[in-house]
């Protein structure tokens, strides 16, 4: 990290919480409804990323289930309606996440969160998990905008912080979350600890990588 960071954008699934089991119990609630074989957290994992309606699809393909198009609405609310009542019953902040984002507060870098989970639920899930943090933003998927990689948010958020998009660091757990700092021209984190292990991290091409938040703190404070 070349420049003064000023803002720290997080990602919420696999980045700052382990939110696996939730989206586990929501899927299977669909496979349940057309008499699919249920997936474990590790399965899931697979689909995490791209948001919802995508993570369905890629996973319907996979079980080899066809619908027609006008039926993937009703597909989509077994989940989402599931998934609302059940929004953090099985999640969890990964260890040393809260003290990380006070200490950015502290060292006066502005914190946001960027997710292609549903923008309800991110919210619910963060302010539930985060009550005392003051966000700059926090920003789940709406159909207002494109969704990550895509980097309009990234750059709102760089506004938002009243600093250039180059010295904002988006920290995720993906090559989503890569590829979203690559297009925005932010600086950038990836955790191994994530949804995606470290070895298909490296295939994808994401750098740098983080094993632990102790490492990325060091890297981090540094420079402030």
């Amino acid at each position: 990290m070349k420049k003064e960071i000023k803002g720290v954008l997080f990602d919420l699934d696999g980045t700052l919480i382990d939110t696996v089991g939730d989206i586990t119990y929501s899927f299977n609630a669909l496979l349940k409804d057309l008499n699919i074989k249920q997936i474990d957290k590790e399965e899931t994992k697979k689909y995490v990323g791209r948001g919802l309606a995508n993570a369905i699809r890629a996973l319907l393909k996979d079980k080899n289930y066809n619908y027609e198009e006008s039926e993937f609405d009703s597909l989509l609310k077994v989940i989402t309606e599931t998934y609302a009542t059940h929004p953090y019953e099985s999640s969890s902040v990964y260890s040393g996440n809260i003290e990380f984002v006070q200490k950015c507060l502290d060292n006066n870098v502005k914190v946001g969160v960027l997710s292609n989970k549903d923008d309800n639920l991110t919210k619910i899930i963060i302010n539930y998990f985060f009550p005392d943090i003051p966000f700059t933003m926090i920003q789940g998927y709406s159909k207002e905008f494109l969704a990550k990689p895509d980097p309009n948010q990234l750059i709102r958020f760089s506004k938002l912080c009243n600093c250039d998009v180059s010295e904002v660091l988006l920290i995720g757990d993906s090559d989503v979350d890569w590829q979203t700092a690559v297009n925005g021209k932010s600086q950038k984190a990836i955790l191994t600890w994530g949804f995606k292990t470290k070895e298909q991290l490296i295939e994808l091409g994401c750098e740098p990588l983080y094993d632990t938040i102790t490492e990325l703190e060091k890297e981090l404070f540094k420079w402030n």
